[in-house]
């Protein structure tokens, strides 16, 4: 008997200690969930965590943020919220942020307060400490940063740029993988919509697609496993983003899903699907009915089906990032296979999936190896950020370590979206659906073609002719530094190969404060049917920016 009992708890301690290796996390931290009651990182008060954007322009008000989480279970008297803060090493400024009164009684589940920091002039980098105090069970707590166990608890950093994101007419800038506060789980969450909008606001964005987890959007407020038969959290997405769409004509929020979804081997792999009307269920890999239930609820072939059926769209998620042996062995994650990119129906890929991706290089090839197959495959830019407006503060091991990283902060990798005369929600969609998109993390580049009858085809367009221009724009800024590499990609749909044209840049063009190229034309006479696509790169402080344009499919007449 003392035997068996042995052996059980050292299968509960194996199972546990592969589950924490198996799981990781970019977002908002979860400390109050124990396994088996079991936590390092359980603490008996709320989660407080504050916020500001990584980049405003100069000039903009800059939007601070205090959120606090869980105090339904852990209620607070939140007594102030300070902000300091200086920008390039200078001296320190102070303001206290006035609250609806103070002291404050917290209770709500998820409370936040938003305001402002107006430093003086000028541009460089703002360091920012703010600090809260509040009262629970009659002790004094204060709080700088974050009151999440083990992280730094250092300033936030916020550039004041000196110009706007570098911008071209027309065209629009948005995070299209983003999760709210309706991802929330075990171990992570992210932040408020409405508080969403205004901190992308001051980044500089115009749209962000809220693409919250499948296995999350039919679980209870508040719950990790309970389900919610009204799918309220999908419920308040939808009425949210209506409400603020119709608004407010100049930012389109887009209400998406992150679907968990089986690849041809039966893991769980993620799709994020856009303008589909309903819920998709997907909670394979949520961890929501025990370890042994990860089995995906739809296939990839069943879920693509679905969303054409109800006229949406889809991008293949991250679709190279695993969680390796033990996040199979446990979650039954996956990623995508050869099978399943070969799969029709689905627009494209998002790859690019915040800053320094290990896996960018080996997707980048990916997509290549399919337009040269002669697929029209698309690419999205996004960050999967959960809140994570400056740095990310999430979870290394579920109950044991958290983490801190800048990898997937929200705007950072942007897709910048064709609409013409105006941004407005059916125009962001249909360029995201028709590649008429380019995604950066800095610099910004279109091309146009142009054929001998005079007719101009855009990105993720297709056109006729014998000999075509290639016309360029490019633009970069003082912030992302001048642009080193202008390079035609020239993908021949009958060899299979794809051929860079180094564009070589005169010094003239090199300054990196105005157009590079403005309406540079560039003449190709293709033998065989091709593609073109531009890449392009700026440094700036020894850091490397980069822009990935989506193709123009050109054929090639008698």
């Amino acid at each position: 008997m003392m035997q068996y009992k042995l052996n059980f708890a050292f299968s509960i301690v194996f199972i546990f200690l592969i589950f924490v290796l198996s799981l990781r996390t970019h977002a908002y931290a979860e400390i109050h969930y124990t396994f088996f009651g079991y936590s390092l990182l359980n603490r008996h008060y709320p989660e407080v965590i504050m916020d500001a954007p990584w980049r405003v322009n100069a000039g903009d008000p800059i939007p601070v943020v205090c959120i606090i989480k869980d105090a339904d279970r852990f209620p607070i008297v939140l007594d102030r919220i300070t902000a300091k803060y200086r920008l390039n090493d200078g001296d320190w400024q102070s303001k206290e942020i006035k609250l609806e009164h103070s002291p404050l009684l917290i209770t709500q589940h998820l409370w936040y307060h938003l305001s402002h920091i107006e430093p003086s002039d000028g541009s460089g980098n703002l360091e920012i400490i703010m600090e809260a105090e509040f009262t629970i069970k009659g002790k004094k707590r204060k709080v700088v940063i974050d009151n999440l166990p083990g992280l730094s608890h250092t300033p936030l950093n916020t550039l004041i740029s000196p110009s706007s994101l570098p911008s071209i007419d027309g065209w629009y800038y948005g995070d299209p993988h983003y999760h709210s506060d309706m991802t929330q789980d075990q171990v992570e969450f992210g932040a408020p919509i409405e508080l969403t909008v205004a901190m992308a606001k001051a980044i500089g964005l115009n749209w962000f697609a809220v693409t919250d987890h499948s296995y999350d959007l039919d679980i209870a407020i508040g719950q990790y496993f309970e389900r919610d038969k009204n799918l309220t959290r999908w419920s308040n997405i939808q009425n949210i983003s209506s409400l603020l769409n119709s608004s407010d004509g100049d930012f389109v929020v887009i209400p998406a899903e992150e679907l968990s979804c089986g690849n041809c081997k039966s893991h769980n792999v993620h799709l994020l699907t856009f303008n589909v009307p309903d819920f998709i269920p997907g909670s394979g890999d949520g961890v929501k009915s025990g370890f042994m239930n990860k089995k995906p609820d739809l296939s990839l072939v069943e879920s693509l089906k679905f969303i054409k059926e109800k006229g949406g769209f889809a991008y293949a998620a991250h679709p190279e990032a695993g969680n390796g042996f033990m996040g199979t062995l446990i979650l039954n994650r996956g990623h995508w296979k050869k099978k399943d990119y070969d799969l029709p129906d689905y627009a494209g890929l998002q790859f690019w999936n915040g800053e320094n991706h290990p896996k960018f290089e080996k997707s980048r090839k990916i997509w290549i190896d399919y337009l040269l197959k002669g697929r029209k495959l698309y690419i999205l830019g996004g960050n999967d950020a959960h809140g994570d407006f400056n740095r990310c503060r999430g979870v290394r091991y579920p109950n044991t370590k958290l983490k801190e990283t800048e990898r997937h902060v929200f705007g950072k990798v942007r897709t910048y979206a064709y609409c013409g005369s105006g941004i407005s929600y059916d125009r962001i969609l249909q360029a995201m659906k028709n590649g008429s998109s380019i995604v950066t993390n800095g610099p910004i580049s279109i091309i146009q073609a142009q054929n001998d009858n005079g007719r101009i085809a855009g990105i993720g367009e297709e056109m006729a002719g014998k000999k075509f221009k290639i016309i360029i724009s490019s633009k970069s800024t003082d912030e992302f530094g001048d642009i080193k590499e202008v390079n035609i990609y020239r993908g021949d749909l009958i060899n299979k190969v794809e051929q860079v044209d180094k564009i070589h840049l005169p010094e003239k063009f090199k300054s990196s404060s105005e157009t590079i190229y403005n309406g540079f034309v560039y003449n190709i006479e293709p033998k065989n049917p091709c593609y073109v696509r531009l890449e392009v790169t700026s440094v700036s402080g020894g850091k490397k920016y980069s822009c990935l344009t989506n193709p123009i499919w050109l054929k090639v007449e008698g």
